[in-house]
This record gives C-alpha cells, structure tokens and sequence, in this order.
C-alpha cells in the first residue's frame, strides 16, 4: 500500500468468514502503517499516519502471512455491511 515504514503493534488474528470472532490470542505483528510523506515536506499536511490511524490490515511482515488482522484497542465498524459478520475495509485487503 506504499506505507513509508512498518511499526510494531499488538493485534488478534480474527476469522475470514466471521470478523469478529479472534482464531488466535493477541500477539506482536509488524505492519506497513506509517506513513510520512517525506517527499511532501509538510506542504500539504503535517499529518503522519501511523497504525492508530487504522482499524487493521491482511499482512503481517513477521511471518509473511496474509490473515485478517484486528489491532490492539480497534474494534471494526459496526455501521458497515454484516456480510461476513462484519464487512468493514481492510487496509491492503
């Protein structure tokens, strides 16, 4: 998704077909959220994105995978369409 930078944050792998049901604990992941813009310089914005910007992501640099992943604190939003329990967007997915 062209993000500058991974971080580090903890999350739950969450089931495809069921997105708010975790199939594994929570546990450190590294993700491509951040985001600096550095060829911008602040002219547009001084805003920097980073993975508290975002609800979760399909890609965990760690392991390679791709897997739905919900971060630590974030829940999806539930004003979107149920189909698979909840079919909010998924950065990258």
């Amino acid at each position: 998704m062209g993000a500058d930078y991974p971080e580090e944050v903890k999350a739950r792998t969450m089931d495809w077909s069921h997105r708010n049901t975790a199939v594994a604990p929570e546990h450190p992941v590294e993700v491509w959220t951040g985001y600096d813009f550095p060829d911008r310089h602040n002219k547009y914005s001084r805003f920097h994105w980073t993975w508290k910007d975002f609800t979760g992501t399909d890609f965990d640099q760690t392991t390679g995978k791709t897997e739905l992943i919900e971060f630590d604190g974030k829940k999806w939003d539930s004003r979107v369409s149920k189909e698979e329990d909840n079919f909010d967007f998924i950065m990258g997915g």
